[in-house]
Parts: structure tokens; C-alpha cells; sequence
């Protein structure tokens, strides 16, 4: 197939480029430019200014049409509105990698994991003159931005979309959020959380897996719409506990009732996956992977001063 990866560089985006390449698949990347990557001659390469709809048009005028497109760049109903311009009628599917963050307004109001449909978007209104790309936005706006675009994908309906709610991603030292890591130096600290936030459960991913979710999406399941992706529940707390583990810590007898960790949160945040598994999905265990994810950044943060992590 001809794909299509805006955004291949960093993060579970670099691994799905790889899984394409090694299927056989013919890939261009598209990115700003601003990261080096390792794809060598595999690839075609594009550079693009993500968020400039002439810009766009002109990026790809002379590509033609692609079997897949993946979207990891596309943070505000903007940016789903340049997509729905430029590749209508020119793909026969179209990725969008969303987040667990749309379901943030549900956060609290009810324990149970949150399914596909309560956060049905195609009815919400796009605030079409709020300043998404303002500098900072697609940070500080980020759940906000996500729910936007998925709006204006459906509301727009010119592509065949599929909205991938990933949840937290987990990942080695490729993970530029230092979320991970958080995890890793709190518990070699020998302290332990007491606060609430800490033991309310939320939905992960390990960043390899959500490549393979992602390929998968692609290549073989011909859903369309929103789709919860995730591979386990896990507390704060829990994680901290497995980072623990690993780090050989036995003394954390000291209670930390400060303490807030990246995913501490005030109720249950979790997804449903049953649409997932339904349509085919086999989640694979994750025990394993999730404690090579904390040896690779437990050997980064005991190394000298200077040394690097290979």
C-alpha cells in the first residue's frame, strides 16, 4: 500500500513507520523537518508546515492519492479542517491518533470506564474563531483541541476517519514527555503516595503496542468513528510500586502525602475497550514490556554524569 505518516519521528510514531516499512508498505513521512530520523532511503520525505492550508495543498499536489493516511499532528478542529481539504476524495482511510483526554469533562461523574459513545462529538460545537495555533495552545489546550478535531473530522465527513483515544502512553527513553521517568526517580526515592489521586485507576498503552494498534487500524480493520485504544489499567501508585520493583527498592516506608505523579487523577479515568476487542483486537500482556520500559530509564538516571544511555 501507499501510507501516508504525518509525524513519523518521535515516540510510537517512529515504530509505526517501521512496522510499515518491514510489511512491505511504501512510505513517505511528512514532518517539519526539525528531527532526524534513521529511515535512510526507505522512505519519501516531505517537509510540511502542518498548520498552513496553501502550504499543505502545495506539499502535496503531486503525490497523489494514498491508501492510508496516519494523522499524529492534528491537535485542533484547524488542523482537521486543512486534512478534510486536502486529502478528500485521495485516501481510503484516514487514522487520526486522538486520546484518552477527550473523555476529561466525564471525569467524575461516573466510576465505570467510559465508552466510545459517551463522548460522541459529531453534535459539539467547533469553536471555529478560538486561536488554536497560537504558540502554546496545542499544549495548554490539548484535551480541548483533541475533542475539536474530532468534531470537525465528522461534521465535515469528507473523510473516511477513524479517531484512535489512546491512552497514556507509556515508553523508554524515546519518551519526550518524562512522564515515564517521573515514575522511575520518585520510586528510587524510597517514598510512597498516600493521597487519593494516586490510587484512582486510569487506561495505558506501552508506546510499541500503540504502533501495533495503529498498523493494525490501518491495515486491517474498517471501523470508523471513535475507537478506544489501551492495553491495561494501572493507579499511580500501582506504577510506582512496578518501577519499585525493578529498582530493587525495599525500604519506602516513608509516606509522601504531597506527592502528585503525571497520572494522578480525582476519580477513575478509564476507557472501555469492548469495541475494541470486538472488532478484533488481541490485547497482548504487558507485565514484561512495562518493566523493560523502567529498566531502560532506572539505567539512564544511575549513569555518571555525561555518560549516555545506548
Amino acid at each position: 500500500m501507499k501510507v501516508l505518516v504525518m509525524g513519523g519521528t518521535r515516540l510510537f510514531g517512529r515504530s509505526l513507520v517501521w512496522r510499515l516499512l518491514h510489511a512491505g508498505h511504501e512510505v513517505t513521512v511528512a514532518t517539519r523537518g526539525q528531527a532526524k530520523d534513521d529511515f535512510g532511503h526507505l522512505v519519501r520525505r516531505v517537509i510540511i508546515d502542518r498548520r498552513n492550508a496553501p502550504a499543505m495543498h502545495a506539499a502535496f499536489e503531486q503525490s497523489g492519492d494514498f491508501d492510508v493516511i496516519y494523522d499524529q499532528l492534528c491537535y485542533s478542529p484547524l488542523d482537521a479542517a486543512i486534512a478534510s481539504e486536502v486529502f478528500a476524495e485521495r485516501t481510503g482511510r484516514y487514522v487520526m491518533t486522538s486520546t484518552i483526554e477527550v473523555y476529561q469533562p466525564l471525569l467524575g461523574q461516573d466510576d465505570h470506564p467510559f465508552t466510545e459513545a459517551e463522548a460522541d462529538l459529531a453534535a459539539e460545537q467547533v469553536e471555529w474563531d478560538y486561536p488554536w495555533h497560537k504558540a502554546g495552545v496545542s499544549d495548554t489546550k490539548y484535551s480541548a483541541g483533541k475533542r475539536q478535531a474530532e468534531a470537525a473530522f465528522l461534521q465535515d465527513g469528507r473523510l473516511p476517519v477513524v479517531m484512535a483515544r489512546m491512552g497514556h502512553v507509556l515508553a523508554g527513553q524515546e519518551d519526550f514527555t518524562l512522564r515515564t521517568q517521573q515514575y522511575v526517580e520518585q520510586a528510587v526515592s524510597g517514598g510512597t503516595p498516600k493521597s487519593k489521586q494516586c490510587q484512582m485507576p486510569s487506561s495505558f498503552i506501552l508506546s510499541e503496542i500503540a504502533s501495533s494498534a495503529l498498523h493494525w487500524l490501518g491495515m486491517n480493520s474498517m471501523h470508523l468513528g471513535a475507537l478506544n485504544v489501551a492495553q491495561f489499567q494501572a493507579t499511580s501508585v500501582g506504577l510506582l510500586n512496578e518501577a519499585a520493583k525493578v529498582a530493587g527498592i525495599q525500604d519506602r516506608s516513608h509516606a509522601l502525602e504531597s506527592m502528585m505523579l503525571p497520572f494522578d487523577y480525582d476519580a477513575p479515568f478509564c476507557m472501555d475497550l469492548g469495541l475494541l476487542i470486538q472488532l478484533g483486537w488481541e490485547i497482548p500482556p504487558y507485565e514484561d514490556d512495562l518493566a523493560r520500559v523502567f529498566q531502560q530509564h532506572l539505567v539512564a538516571y544511575r549513569l555518571p554524569e555525561g555518560a549516555k544511555y545506548a
